[in-house]
C-alpha cells in the first residue's frame, strides 16, 4: 500500500499540473540552494503565475500519468519519452500563461549559473527536449514580432509619402535656385 505522505504528494503535483498547461523541466545536477532560491526569486519577480517545484521523479511519472491517462494529453509515445526524461534532480516549472518569458528567464540565468538547464517541456500540446526548448527561448518575443509586422506593413506608405515629399521638395530647390539666379 502506498504510503500516505507519497500518495498527497502525487495529489498535489496533479492539481498542479491540472492547473499549469505549461511544464518545463529543469535538470540542476550540482546547483547550490541559494542559486535556486535565487532563480526561484527571479522567477516570481517576473510574473506570478509561475511555480517552481522540486521533483521526486518516480512520484512525478505517476502523476504525469493519470493526468495523461484522465485528459489524454498526449499519446502513449510522447507521454514515455518525457517521463524518461525526467532523470537526475529535476525542478518542474509550472507556468499558467506566458511560457516564452519563463524560458528566457531560464535561459538567461543558466548563462549566469550553468549548473541549471534545460531538461525538457510540454508546451501547448508538444514534448520539446533540451535543444528544443532553447531554440524556443531564442525566438524573438510576441512584443518583437508584433514590432516588425507593424514596421513592415508601414514601410510601403512611409516610402510613398517620402517619394512624393521628395518630388516636390526638388521641384521647390529648382524654383528657388531659378529666383536666386534671375536676382543676380
Amino acid at each position: 500500500m502506498a504510503n500516505q505522505q507519497k500518495t498527497a504528494y502525487v495529489s498535489n503535483l496533479l492539481e498542479k499540473l491540472q492547473a499549469n498547461p505549461h511544464i518545463i523541466l529543469i535538470s540542476f545536477t550540482t546547483t547550490s540552494h541559494r542559486a535556486l532560491e535565487g532563480f526561484r526569486s527571479k522567477l516570481k519577480a517576473q510574473e506570478d503565475n509561475i511555480e517552481l517545484v522540486v521533483l521526486k521523479n518516480s512520484l512525478f511519472k505517476i502523476a504525469f500519468d493519470k493526468l495523461n491517462k484522465k485528459d489524454n494529453l498526449l499519446p502513449e509515445e510522447d507521454s514515455m519519452r518525457l517521463q524518461n526524461l525526467t532523470k537526475g534532480q529535476i525542478a518542474l516549472m509550472l507556468v499558467q500563461d506566458d511560457w516564452y518569458s519563463a524560458l528566457k528567464t531560464l535561459k538567461d540565468f543558466a548563462k549566469e549559473d550553468e549548473t541549471i538547464s534545460f531538461q525538457a517541456g510540454f508546451i501547448d500540446g508538444t514534448v520539446y527536449e533540451a535543444a528544443g526548448l532553447e531554440e524556443l527561448a531564442n525566438l524573438p518575443s510576441k512584443e518583437q514580432l508584433i514590432a516588425k509586422l507593424i514596421g513592415t506593413l508601414k514601410a510601403p506608405q512611409s516610402r510613398f509619402v517620402y517619394s512624393l515629399q521628395f518630388n516636390t521638395t526638388k521641384l521647390v530647390n529648382v524654383i528657388k535656385n531659378a529666383a536666386d539666379a534671375a536676382k543676380n
